[in-house]
């Protein structure tokens, strides 16, 4: 009679600590349903987070790459300033040793037309 009376409480201690952890079970399924709209609103941030990180790397890729262009573009100008440069003093060399050449030949048929007479 005690071991069946052993036995039944026995029973009942473990159908109440069922009971009780169905019911922690149910209370948490509960409380995690809650979460999901929260977990899935983070994820979400999360991710447009992640997107934007993204976007702002992409953007200061881009912009290095303008700023070398225009550092190589620069530099370019600059040659070429250089280069139209040396070309105008060459043509104003050019120019002046016409203008002494030409000057020789008018004095060699100046001197040749005096020589005449």
């Amino acid at each position: 009679a005690e071991q069946l009376e052993w036995e039944k409480s026995q029973g009942e201690l473990m159908g109440e600590a069922a009971a009780e952890t169905q019911k922690t079970i149910s209370h948490l399924q509960s409380e995690l349903a809650k979460q999901g709209p929260i977990l899935e609103a983070l994820d979400n941030l999360q991710t447009r987070l992640t997107s934007s990180e993204q976007r702002r790397r992409d953007a200061e890729s881009a912009l290095s790459q303008a700023r070398a262009s225009a550092s190589r573009a620069l530099r370019t100008l600059a040659q070429a300033r250089e280069h139209r440069a040396a070309l105008a003093r060459r043509a104003q060399e050019g120019e002046e040793a016409v203008g002494r050449e030409a000057a020789k030949a008018n004095a060699a048929e100046e001197e040749r037309k005096g020589q005449r007479r």
